[in-house]
C-alpha cells in the first residue's frame, strides 16, 4: 500500500476527530489560556465560540471529506498505467535531455 494513501487517510481520521471533539478540546485551550494569564483572550474567544464552533466542526468534516474523496480518485486513476495519473510520478522531475 502507497504512503500517501496512508497519509491522506490518517489526516482525514484527524479532522474527524478534532471535529467530534471540538468542544472538549476548546475547554481545554480556555483552561490554559487562562492559567497561563491570557484573560481577555480567553473572554473574547468564548464570546466567539457559540457562532464559530458549529462553523469549525462543518469546515473539519468537509475537509476530510474532500481528502478522502481525493485519495478515491488518486487510487482509481493510478491503475490505469497512465504515467501522467500515476502516484509514483506525483511530484518527479521532468527528465532531462542527454546532449
Amino acid at each position: 500500500m502507497n504512503p500517501v494513501y496512508v497519509y491522506s487517510v490518517a489526516s482525514a481520521a484527524l479532522c474527524l476527530a478534532l471535529a467530534i471533539f471540538a468542544g472538549p478540546v476548546f475547554r481545554w485551550g480556555q483552561r490554559l489560556t487562562r492559567r497561563l494569564g491570557y484573560h481577555k483572550m480567553a473572554d473574547f474567544r468564548e464570546r466567539l465560540w457559540p457562532f464559530l464552533g458549529p462553523i469549525a466542526r462543518i469546515v473539519l468534516v468537509v475537509t476530510a471529506a474532500l481528502i478522502l474523496a481525493l485519495t478515491w480518485r488518486m487510487a482509481s486513476s493510478a491503475g490505469r498505467g497512465s504515467p501522467d495519473r500515476s502516484v509514483e510520478d506525483i511530484g518527479a522531475a521532468p527528465a532531462r535531455s542527454q546532449r
